[in-house]
């Protein structure tokens, strides 16, 4: 099981033998030179893949997390459309809309709503705008 607090990753349960045996080798290399560098090299893309190995992670679920929070930092004040927000990323809009349900457990249009609503309820709360259309409109042409 891996446990991810402000970018510091901790591993419970994980057999650090294998581990502490192969950081040993890149320890005892020596030498400075090109063949030692390449087996240092090697030794640690050899742990990075055990490491991968043991906690399953696979290189789809990484790029599908990263993808799913990129998503949260889009502008979402504009006007946007579900296919400009998948060509922004590469990606077509039906898998988009699935891997940021997967991630959310709410679809893309419910999250943008979400974030809309809590923008009008902080500005109903902290100014004296009115609720009409024209002066949302305004508010945002001052920004």
């Amino acid at each position: 099981m891996m446990i991810k607090t402000d970018d510091i990753y901790i591993i419970h349960n994980l057999d650090i033998t294998k581990y502490k045996t192969l950081i040993d080798e890149i320890i005892n290399l020596q030498e400075n030179n090109v063949i030692h560098y390449l087996k240092a090299n090697s030794l640690l893309f050899l742990i990075l893949a055990q490491l991968f190995e043991d906690i399953n992670l696979s290189e789809n679920q990484m790029q599908t997390k990263s993808l799913a929070n990129d998503l949260k930092f889009v502008n979402y004040a504009e006007k946007l459309i579900l296919k400009a927000i998948a060509k922004k990323f590469c990606i077509h809009p039906n898998y988009l809309t699935r891997i940021f349900h997967e991630k959310f457990h709410l679809s893309l249009k419910q999250y943008i709503m979400q974030l809309k609503l809590k923008k009008a309820r902080s500005l109903l709360i902290t100014t004296e705008l009115s609720i009409s259309p024209s002066m949302y409109r305004k508010y945002y042409a001052e920004k």
